[in-house]
């Protein structure tokens, strides 16, 4: 178990560090609106629940909104400790279902979407902060690798001990068994020793018809 760990950890030491961070456009309410992009070497669900959980530990709960989890009235160091709406969305990249592209909007309420000419150093501060989303996503993945590992080894030990009913099962009805033989065997002896008995008394009638 403790190996397994260590792999998984060392695995996710791998894929750490090897996150992209651009800037592009993406659609948002049938707009183009300016956006943060985070290539990520993990599934879309994972990076998304990952970012989720640690913006709740910093006390945003996001809420769906027109495809997206929005965090309304966002304040943090890295984005200029003013208050800012952050809008995450992330989808598996083409040909690679463990891999996803996820895009950030910020906004300053509504539609007032955040672009650098706007706002420049709340945009690159935007950036700054998208630099978490890996370790955030990696952090998120490792606990689900654990978690499921700790299901298969509960599996495994059910299994173990269902092996261990059904061996202790077995030896008592091989104890019973081996009894029974003895009894049989006993039963034998005496059921031979009858015959003889009784072959005895026929041999006795049997003279009795010469005399």
């Amino acid at each position: 178990m403790q190996k397994l760990l260590l792999s998984l950890l060392f695995l996710s030491l791998c894929t750490f560090g090897t996150a992209q961070i651009y800037e592009g456009t993406v659609d948002f309410d049938k707009k183009k609106q300016p956006a943060v992009l985070v290539d990520l070497p993990f599934p879309p669900q994972v990076a998304q629940d990952g970012i989720k959980k640690e913006m709740e530990k910093r006390g945003y709960s996001g809420k769906s909104t027109k495809g997206y989890i929005l965090f309304k009235d966002v304040k943090l160091d890295e984005l200029g400790g003013e208050p800012v709406d952050v809008y995450i969305k992330a989808e598996k990249k083409a040909r690679n279902k463990d891999a996803c592209t996820v895009y950030m909007l910020l906004s300053k309420g509504y539609d007032n979407f955040v672009t650098r000419d706007i706002n420049e150093s709340l945009f690159s501060g935007g950036k700054d902060f998208a630099k978490e989303f890996e370790g955030w996503t990696a952090a998120h993945s490792l606990e689900l690798d654990v978690a499921s590992q700790e299901a298969r080894v509960t599996k495994e030990e059910k299994k173990y001990q269902k092996l261990i009913d059904e061996g202790n099962d077995m030896e008592k009805k091989l104890k019973k068994l081996q009894k029974e033989i003895e009894e049989n065997k006993e039963a034998q002896i005496k059921q031979q020793q009858e015959i003889e008995v009784q072959k005895k008394v026929l041999e006795t009638l049997k003279e009795k018809r010469k005399s």
